[in-house]
């Protein structure tokens, strides 16, 4: 019961995040599932909850979405999830881990080392 406690506390408290900042899901539902579950059934668990949040973040903001952004990044992060599924499936739990620590840490330090986002004037697209 203790473990359930947690994820479901770590997914409430990531996806709030995520609808706040625009990042939150993988900073903290990532690592603490991956601890929990096992790296690879914690980011199995981790992209369904994302997909979940993101459906309903969408539908909050369906008015406000920017088609042509979304055309442009939609396919790219298909094609970068099919990398990221073989690698999944190959790596051994240990390594997975380890990878799933550094992009972590990675991403905190530029969270940390970027105070603000650079100004992007006009559309560049």
């Amino acid at each position: 019961m203790g473990t359930v406690a947690i994820i479901v506390a770590a997914i409430l408290v990531g996806t709030v995040l995520q609808r706040i900042s625009g990042t939150g899901v993988g900073l903290v539902v990532a690592p603490t599932l991956s601890i929990l579950l096992g790296p690879a059934l914690g980011v199995l668990v981790t992209n369904m909850t994302t997909v979940v949040s993101g459906f309903l973040i969408m539908i909050a903001v369906w008015s406000r979405i920017d088609w042509r952004r979304f055309w442009l990044i939609g396919p790219a992060a298909i094609l970068g999830a099919i990398p990221g599924a073989l690698v999944v499936g190959a790596l051994p739990p240990g390594w997975l881990s380890i990878l799933v620590g550094a992009i972590i840490v990675f991403a905190l330090l530029v969270t940390v080392g970027m105070r603000t986002l650079p100004r992007v004037d006009g559309n560049p697209i």
